[in-house]
């Protein structure tokens, strides 16, 4: 395999130019990883799934527009998201400046650590971070940063073996970053988030059953035998935001699963979804989505699936 010269961009610059570079061939059942080095102008690619789990540095992809599931937010100079589920659309959308932006996509299949093998104590780490990016997981800019001076000590690697060895090294480093953000919502993703407390897991789990429902706080703090304002104050304690406002982006995330699936009518889906109007509707899921309902259906209108 021939070597590209190339500076290193700790910083998050972009490297000088280089043409499309597939460093393998696409992932086979043969294969642990497949990667591809290339500069675009326009991106394009319609919201799409794989059948392998992914791994997208961006670099110069500012004001570039990320969709992961439900989640729509324009991104910055520097981008990597994770994906461990294979069914979690996403793309990245908009068209840049200059000579475009670099995009390196690290494609590797699930079982690339056995599952006996993640139970094992020193792979806790790397059991953790899949888990958490079954949501899509961006990361905070000093470890993009690390990773990025790693991705182009992989790509310079000897062979295959050493380039798959520096990839679980990165693996590893992301698996640190406390700072790591889940994108996409639990109802769109269809995963449970674990939760520590039993309390909370108990009305969690009455929530998901009954999001649609007219919910009563006096019926919630009765589950779990406390009063309705002790309830409330362990409630936001615990999650990080108030019950109101953990209620709303469930519903927002089973509608946004809905638009995207179902050929229901928007005012079907606010009140299947728990709405009690259609104009709450729309304000609510536009100060959550950043756009109207309609709008983020037309975002997956084109949806293709990527195999």
């Amino acid at each position: 395999m021939s070597k590209k010269s190339r500076k290193k961009s700790s910083s998050g610059e972009l490297p000088p130019y280089v043409a499309d570079k597939v460093v393998h061939h696409p992932l086979t059942e043969r294969d642990c990883l497949y990667i591809m080095d290339r500069r675009k102008m326009e991106f394009d690619v319609p919201v799409h799934t794989h059948n392998v789990w992914e791994l997208s540095l961006i670099q110069g992809g500012k004001g570039l527009m990320r969709v992961v599931g439900d989640h729509v937010q324009e991104i910055g100079d520097l981008e990597l998201v994770l994906i461990t589920q294979c069914d979690l659309r996403h793309t990245w959308q908009g068209k840049c400046s200059g000579d475009g932006a670099r995009i390196v996509t690290m494609q590797f299949p699930a079982d690339l650590v056995s599952s006996s093998t993640l139970r094992k104590r020193q792979f806790r780490p790397i059991a953790k971070l899949y888990e958490r990016a079954r949501r899509g997981l961006t990361f905070s800019e000093p470890v993009m940063k690390m990773v990025v001076y790693e991705v182009d000590k992989m790509l310079e690697a000897k062979d295959d073996f050493e380039q798959v060895l520096w990839f679980m090294h990165i693996l590893y480093v992301l698996s640190k970053d406390e700072e790591a953000e889940a994108l996409c919502s639990d109802s769109f993703a269809n995963v449970q988030t674990k939760l520590e407390s039993r309390r909370i897991e108990i009305v969690d789990t009455y929530l998901k059953e009954h999001y649609a429902e007219v919910i009563r706080l006096a019926d919630l703090s009765a589950l779990v035998d406390m009063t309705e304002v002790g309830f409330s104050r362990f409630f936001k304690r615990a999650m990080g935001v108030t019950l109101s406002d953990y209620l709303i982006g469930m519903r927002v995330g089973h509608a946004s699963r809905m638009l995207v699936d179902t050929d229901m009518t928007v005012s079907e889906i606010a009140y299947a979804c728990g709405f009690n109007n259609i104009s709450n509707f729309n304000r609510l899921f536009r100060k959550h989505r950043a756009r109207s309902p309609q709008q983020f259906r037309n975002l997956y209108s084109r949806t293709r699936k990527l195999i």
